[in-house]
């Protein structure tokens, strides 16, 4: 069972920025006992850092306020729909998984989208950009 402790100084022990890429064995520290799965997040952070993380939070960033405008200009209820159910889980995926390597959400196995270990999460998430692109496109041809 995992405790807070552990996973908070996980993310304190990263730099503002890494200079060489995997210059050290991963989960060297060994605070974090499976980093690659649903911890993805502290082992980002110890290997690129501050920098490393604010990058990765500005994507997720561009990438849900592309979803909200293709929310918005979507011609039909169903894409309206389909679009507003996309951002939630997006949204609610990246707020827990980060929020839960903080140690300010309860520990669960929800995964980082598109990050953490795991092929059905990675296939649903890629399913669900489709499905945003594929809404986007529609509203071009109506």
């Amino acid at each position: 069972f995992l405790q807070r402790q552990p996973v908070t100084d996980s993310n304190r022990s990263g730099r503002t920025s890494r200079t060489r890429l995997a210059s050290r064995n991963p989960n060297q520290s060994n605070l974090v006992p499976e980093q690659e799965t649903d911890f993805i997040f502290t082992a980002l952070g110890e290997e690129f850092g501050f920098i490393g993380i604010t990058v990765l939070l500005l994507l997720y960033g561009y990438m849900l306020a592309r979803m909200w405008f293709v929310t918005r200009s979507s011609k039909d209820l169903f894409g309206t729909f389909a679009c507003v159910g996309a951002l939630s889980m997006f949204t609610f995926q990246i707020f827990q998984n980060i929020g839960m390597t903080m140690g300010i959400m309860p520990i669960t196995g929800i995964p980082l989208p598109f990050l953490s270990h795991g092929g059905s999460s990675t296939v649903v998430a890629f399913g669900l950009i489709g499905l945003v692109i594929n809404i986007s496109a529609r509203k071009h041809l109506a």
